[in-house]
């Protein structure tokens, strides 16, 4: 299975390793500032805070809205079964210990949002990848400048 197409923008801040030409930016509009109403709670929090972040870097337009919430959910979600799961083992009727339910909701959540984040760069991986590659670039920019300034 092919890898998903990574936005313009976190190219860029990758530093294009491949140094191939980068397709135009496609002209979508600016997220707004305002935390969608339909999330409340952790969920509302997490989306206003991950926002601020992702349109300081420039990634974030009207068009991601949509999947940031769902992140948000699957991050709230996820967070309120783990307060579920804190609470302890489920006991049947015949006083048997069984599987919670929530840890199925807490897994099938944390494994949607692990999914979902990448495709924002909100992954640790993803991350780290961005950072290295920044810096590789920034210092063989200075090393060319350098042999330039050599040679010139």
């Amino acid at each position: 299975m092919a890898r998903p197409t990574k936005p313009i923008e976190l190219k860029e801040l990758e530093g294009n390793p491949g140094r191939r030409r980068l397709p135009k930016k496609l002209g979508f509009a600016e997220a707004s500032n305002r935390t969608p109403t339909e999330l409340s709670g952790i969920a509302a929090e997490w989306y206003k805070a991950t926002s601020a972040e992702l349109r300081k870097l420039g990634i974030l337009k009207a068009v991601d809205i949509p999947e940031l919430i769902l992140v948000a959910r699957a991050y709230a979600n996820a967070y309120e079964a783990s307060l579920m799961l804190k609470k302890g083992c489920v006991i049947n009727k015949d006083g048997e210990a069984v599987a919670n339910p929530f840890e199925v909701i807490f897994r099938q959540n944390t494994r949607l949002y692990h999914d979902l984040a990448g495709n924002f760069g909100l992954n640790p991986s993803d991350r780290a990848r961005i950072a290295a590659n920044i810096s590789t670039d920034n210092e063989s920019d200075r090393g060319e400048m350098t042999l330039k300034d050599l040679i010139g």
